[in-house]
């Protein structure tokens, strides 16, 4: 209890200490958890292409070129978070890769040091691949 005496200046200097130390904490994992979420956006992304696809395949016989399903119905590259997924054939339309690379200058360009930065991508074979190794994306 403080009583009447009020607050001395090094009692002060502690709590905002304290209090700068909570924030920081705060700012750092908020960082994180919005980068994950970048990441999880854009792999939803290509979850949703991989599966217009295996529903076109099963409807036409093969792969379409990206334009005819719902994802790409207003062309490719789509803008989704701090991502562009866009779509390339194969040479013939059994085969197609689908990547979400990092927006240009923006918070996903790839970083050595971050598990959570580059490009993703999927195939017709549903094989996953990521410029980060340590992406559990693969």
């Amino acid at each position: 209890m403080i009583g009447n005496r009020g607050l001395t200046l090094v009692e002060l200097v502690i709590v905002m200490a304290v209090v700068a130390t909570l924030a920081a904490v705060g700012v750092v994992m908020y960082s994180g958890i919005r980068t994950r979420g970048y990441v999880s956006e854009a792999k939803q992304a290509l979850m949703t292409i991989y599966q217009e696809e295996e529903n076109y395949k099963a409807e036409h016989g093969v792969y379409s070129t990206g334009g005819v399903i719902p994802f790409f119905k207003n062309g490719s590259p789509v803008s989704v978070g701090e991502y562009n997924v866009a779509f390339q054939s194969g040479p013939t339309a059994t085969a197609y890769t689908a990547r979400a690379t990092p927006k240009t200058g923006g918070k996903m360009v790839y970083n050595a040091n971050n598990k959570y930065t580059g490009w993703l991508e999927i195939d017709q074979d549903g094989q996953k691949n990521s410029q980060s190794v340590a992406n559990d994306w693969p």
